[in-house]
């Protein structure tokens, strides 16, 4: 017994003998650390070991602790810890690390100071930073100071969204106060996430709606399967989401998507003015370089929302080199534009021409109530065209009655004037007010007509080109 006792000391005795490394011991923020028998140098960082490149700047790195391995150290530091460029072109600079990245901080004041801030040569701190980039998915920020403080963003692929409520997001965990300066700073560099990015709602009526980012907007994926299981996705609340979509409610001109399977696999299409467009050739648009990959569910679901690019988009023909404005529907040939959108000629064919003919007149009694318990006035506009350009001539109106409403709101970006309201007495007087009044193709005009106990009537008139507005009963 005496002798087993003996040989446990003696282990014991060996183990932590003089000059011995130690083992899955975590040191302190600044520690530089080493393993024997290795050249790399690292230094402790929010408990993470970060290499360094040249000890020079770095006072020769003193006081180095040999560590058996680097098995007890994160990854990456902790949210929280500060890390300062020692020397280089971005001496002083010093980042707050969000989700394993330092973001640049513009002020340490409303942050405590910036406490332990540790000092990294400049290899080591780019080498870093090269492979993180961004915070990991799901991380958060708060403004510390400034007119934001408070606001709190999640992280999708490197941009931080909104959050509108913490209490479906488990709390906002790990949160990372950023100054005003900084966070601004990483924002505007970082204004969308990245694409191909997957979101997911956390809460309310689109409970578990998953979209996939293209060019800043994020798109329905109807099936994750040819996705690849839409990895990295990131549940965002339903307010934070919704304030997000409707910021940035379709993709960004001139992205490229590719239909991942269905009858469609292979198509690629490109993004102007909110539609998506086939491409028919791709060595013509530079080889449709950093396409995403879609679903045919959430493809085909947002081309039939989409079907057609909004009024005022420009496309521009290849090989044609013809440049095109979309109005109304249509396209008219307009003088080159470095906003427009590169399409293969062949793909405009889904965009009719607005006709030849530049100019005429008519006139067009509006749209008769189909049931009965409507509002029943006889309307008549007397138009006059020349190409883009729509002149409303001469309003006639039938009997207005008592109590009846007449409102007329144009929309569009030439409209002449914005929004009309007259009761019975005062209607046909301001209606004739709209008497010469010029409209261009793309504007809406909304005509609606009120009475006590009666269905409104609603009009729409879109301008075109060339043509008569085309009018519309609304239900």
């Amino acid at each position: 017994m005496p002798w087993a006792l003996a040989l446990v000391i003696a282990v014991v005795t060996v183990a932590a003998g003089v000059g011995a490394p130690r083992a899955l011991a975590i040191e302190p923020a600044g520690t530089f650390i080493q393993v024997p028998g290795t050249a790399p140098i690292y230094r402790v960082v929010g408990s993470a070991a970060i290499h360094v490149d040249s000890c020079a700047p770095l006072g020769g790195c003193p006081g180095i602790v040999k560590v058996a391995n680097l098995d007890g150290y994160a990854s990456t530091p902790a949210n929280g810890s500060f890390l300062r460029y020692a020397d280089g072109p971005n001496a002083g600079w010093i980042g707050e690390f969000v989700g394993g990245s330092p973001i640049h901080v513009d002020s340490c004041a409303p942050l405590g100071g910036c406490p332990g801030t540790v000092n990294i040569d400049d290899g080591g701190a780019n080498d870093y930073i090269r492979a993180h980039p961004t915070p990991a998915n799901g991380s958060f920020l708060r403004y510390a100071d400034g007119p934001n403080a408070g606001w709190i963003g999640e992280f999708v692929g490197g941009s931080p969204i909104h959050v509108d409520s913490c209490a479906p997001l488990g709390g906002c965990p790990g949160t990372v106060n950023i100054d005003d300066g900084g966070a601004n700073d990483y924002i505007r560099a970082h204004p969308t996430p990245a694409n191909g990015s997957f979101l997911r709602y956390a809460d309310g009526p689109s409970f578990g709606w998953i979209g996939e980012f293209v060019g800043g907007s994020p798109i329905h994926v109807d099936s994750c399967a040819p996705l690849g299981g839409c990895p990295g996705t990131v549940n965002i609340d339903d307010g934070g989401a919704n304030d997000y979509i409707r910021a940035h409610p379709t993709p960004a001109n001139g992205s490229f998507v590719l239909v991942a399977d269905g009858a469609d696999a292979g198509e690629i299409s490109r993004a102007a003015g909110g539609a998506l467009i086939r491409v028919t050739d791709c060595v013509a648009l530079g080889g449709c370089a950093g396409y995403l990959t879609l679903d045919s569910g959430g493809f085909d679901d947002y081309a039939a929302v989409h079907p057609i690019p909004v009024d005022g988009t420009l496309l521009r023909g290849v090989p044609s080199d013809t440049t095109w404005e979309v109005l109304a529907g249509e396209r008219v040939a307009v003088a080159p534009s470095p906003a427009a959108v590169a399409v293969n000629d062949a793909s405009l064919a889904a965009i009719p021409i607005a006709p030849t003919a530049s100019s005429g007149t008519g006139t067009q009694p509006l749209p008769a109530p189909r049931r009965r318990l409507r509002v029943r006035v006889k309307l008549t506009l007397s138009w006059r065209w020349d190409r883009g350009r729509t002149q409303l001539v001469r309003v006639e109106t039938g009997r207005l009655r008592r109590g009846m409403t007449v409102r007329v709101r144009c929309t569009g970006r030439d409209c002449p004037r914005g929004a009309l309201v007259a009761n019975a007495r005062r209607a046909p007087s301001a209606l004739q007010a709209l008497d010469g009044l010029i409209y261009h193709a793309g504007d809406r005009l909304l005509i609606v007509i009120t009475a006590p106990g009666r269905r409104p009537e609603r009009v729409r008139l879109v301008f075109r080109y060339g043509r008569i507005p085309r009018a519309t009963l609304l239900p």
